[in-house]
């Protein structure tokens, strides 16, 4: 007890001390409930109606994972299930930063892009249960502390069982780590609900299909290989893409772009003459289209004078459409026009 303290005041200092122990004890609990509790059912939200209610991927191989090595961990268990040999080693050379004493989201995209994979993040459960349904294993970044005192963490979810309300994961140290499902989507919140999925390219993530959204992204990351000079990957991913949507405009464009690349000029051209029969109104293609077309053509007037129909007709169908890819079309026919001596 204070000397020369009162009654009052004696209380007053009592319960402030009461208060703050059970902060103490609440934030305590906090910290810790995601690794101590291990069943809390509630059901899983915005489930696919044609997946099945459980799903588990039988025989998915265990890493167990050193200090800090979580997402080495991870990568390393999704390439063995794929079957890719990556070297683990290498793995955490390429995505472990030492100075924070973990790996970045980036690193793990890039390492998977790197490996010949396409790397597809995902954000929501349908997503996550729809993959994991597909045979596709999901990496999720979760935080097992609290958003002011993070304790950022990696794991694999190889299973759901909407029945029981419970997501089976490789995390850490544990294998087939049955979580209640409340617990692990406090812990995914945290984390802004990042997960990612590792497919060959000859593959379509499975939840591509939910949304038109989804299929953009998709298509957006094969451009990564194109991006890195992996013109190869991205053309088996491209015609991957082209034997599920014929007629989409981003996969023909970014097919002729990888046989550009590849040097297989007839064939780029081929395939953006053939995508003019159900994209006239392309501006991009017919840009595209000039553009190889006079870079085959040398003086060749006749090919030139070809590459100029399709250029004049870019340029038109971008101003009309207000094109903000207007400059590059208009580049494209000047440089033509220069070339055949057209002022």
């Amino acid at each position: 007890m204070l000397k020369n303290s009162s009654p009052k005041t004696t209380m007053y200092i009592t319960r402030r001390v009461i208060r703050f122990l059970k902060f103490s004890v609440a934030l305590t609990l906090l910290l810790f409930l995601p690794n101590c509790s291990s069943i809390y059912t509630a059901k899983i939200p915005h489930q696919s109606a044609d997946i099945p209610e459980k799903y588990f991927l039988k025989e998915f191989p265990f890493y167990k994972q050193e200090q800090y090595h979580c997402g080495p961990a991870a990568l390393h268990m999704v390439y063995l299930w794929q079957k890719k040999k990556v070297n683990y080693q290498q793995i955490i050379a390429d995505t472990f930063n030492t100075k924070l004493k973990g790996s970045l989201q980036r690193s793990l995209v890039e390492n998977i892009r790197k490996n010949g994979m396409i790397p597809y993040t995902i954000d929501n459960y349908q997503q996550l249960t729809t993959e994991i349904a597909a045979g596709n294993p999901v990496i999720v970044l979760q935080n097992l502390g609290l958003e002011l005192i993070p304790r950022w963490h990696y794991a694999v979810v190889i299973g759901y069982d909407s029945v029981n309300g419970t997501v089976t994961l490789h995390s850490g140290a544990q294998k087939n780590h049955v979580v209640g499902w409340k617990v692990f989507s406090r812990t995914w919140i945290r984390a802004h609900n990042w997960g990612m999925v590792a497919v060959p390219v000859t593959a379509i993530p499975a939840s591509v299909n939910l949304s038109l959204a989804y299929k953009q992204e998709y298509l957006n990351e094969i451009y990564g290989f194109s991006r890195n000079g992996h013109f190869n990957l991205s053309l088996t991913a491209y015609n991957t893409a082209l034997k599920k949507w014929p007629d989409n405009q981003t996969a023909i464009i970014g097919k002729a772009d990888s046989l550009y690349n590849l040097k297989k000029i007839d064939e780029a051209i081929d395939t953006l003459k053939k995508a003019i029969e159900n994209h006239s109104g392309s501006a991009v293609i017919y840009n595209n289209l000039a553009h190889i077309l006079m870079e085959k053509a040398g003086n060749d007037k006749m090919q030139l004078q070809q590459a100029h129909t399709y250029a004049q007709k870019a340029l038109a169908l971008g101003n009309k459409k207000q094109d903000k890819n207007c400059p590059a079309y208009k580049q494209t026919l000047q440089e033509i026009k220069k070339r055949l001596r057209i002022k």
